[in-house]
């Protein structure tokens, strides 16, 4: 398993687990803010791990290399940062049960592209 692999793993399984503590949220029907800062946490992580595979998939050492797989992985990286930074100042991590997936969903393309 490449270390670019390996960073995508952890991030889906990062990606994932906010979005079930998202989920578990409003299921519960819970306010507080201890979730809100290990949504958080979570999701900062994800989006580091995230970014740090992609950078490793797009430069190659000869060339850049782009295909669909890691375009939709940007997309989705690049969706996750926004929230991310949203959620900074306002409280909309429920958002993140839209973005989180389609992040998830850009990181395994990645890797199978």
């Amino acid at each position: 398993m490449t270390t670019s692999a390996l960073l995508g793993s952890l991030a889906v399984i990062l990606y994932l687990s906010a979005t079930l503590l998202v989920a578990m949220r409003i299921g519960y029907n819970q306010a507080n803010t201890f979730h809100r800062r290990r949504i958080l946490l979570a999701t900062a992580a994800a989006v580091i791990l995230h970014g740090l595979a992609l950078g490793q998939a797009v430069i190659q050492p000869s060339h850049l290399l782009f295909s669909w797989g890691i375009g939709l992985s940007t997309i989705g990286w690049a969706s996750a940062l926004m929230l991310l930074a949203a959620n900074l100042t306002k409280s909309i991590e429920t958002l993140g049960l839209f973005v989180w997936p389609l992040a998830m969903v850009g990181v395994v393309a990645q890797h199978l592209a």
